[in-house]
């Protein structure tokens, strides 16, 4: 099984129209402090273990295991300092500390898997905290059309959250995105799993916080 890594994921999420979360990574707080003009705040702080979990942009698969905000300039060299302290009290191995832009919105959860019986299904619904606690989402087999996208969308129990029209949210893109994720399996052979956890949809768009792409 390959998984693709880095610059791999960011054109491969860019197909369905979703954009990675901006990122970089740095081994000491005097070169964090030089790449702070690459962000604004609240930048996330984050040292990952390698070897397990989920990641979007790093070079093979981790689990983030010590995550700080720095809300402002005067904190980041405390969260900074905490971060590390944290991972050696944790025993945690790590190389280096990712910098990590902070996106506000919705958080979503998009997934493709290959299945014995259907061949590949789609899934989408609610991520992040409230992906393994309130499990709201739906499936359907690949591929599926705009209709179908949307039926996805309203079959969730709190569908009211990306309906409400205060939150100006593309719908249009995000059924797009769907269908475009479901008819990956047809322009792309081998491929095993699509997960996108936590995708997050604001006014702007939707970006993806953490996402797997594995080939068999």
């Amino acid at each position: 099984m390959r998984t693709l890594i880095g610059k791999e994921i960011d054109g491969f999420l860019e197909e369905i129209g979703v954009d990675a979360v901006y990122c970089e990574s740095v081994k000491s707080i005097e070169e964090a402090r030089k790449r702070l003009g690459n962000f604004s705040f609240p930048i996330i702080l984050k040292i990952s273990s390698k070897g397990q979990g989920n990641l979007n942009r790093a070079e093979g698969e981790e689990k983030f295991s010590v995550v700080k905000i720095a809300r402002n300039r005067e904190e980041f060299t405390k969260k900074f300092n905490e971060l590390l302290d944290e991972a050696r009290g944790k025993k945690v191995k790590y190389e280096s500390v990712t910098m990590q832009e902070f996106v506000n919105g919705i958080e979503l959860a998009l997934s493709l898997q290959k299945d014995k019986t259907f061949g590949h299904v789609i899934m989408f619904g609610f991520g992040g905290a409230f992906f393994d606690t309130h499990k709201d989402v739906a499936y359907r087999a690949c591929p599926i059309n705009d209709r179908d996208a949307g039926r996805m969308i309203e079959d969730l129990r709190a569908r009211k959250i990306l309906m409400d029209g205060s939150k100006n949210l593309d719908l249009e893109k995000l059924r797009k995105a769907l269908m475009k994720i479901s008819k990956i399996p047809q322009k792309k052979r081998g491929l095993s799993e699509i997960s996108i956890n936590p995708l997050i949809m604001n006014e702007d768009g939707l970006k993806a916080v953490g996402a797997k792409i594995s080939f068999d």
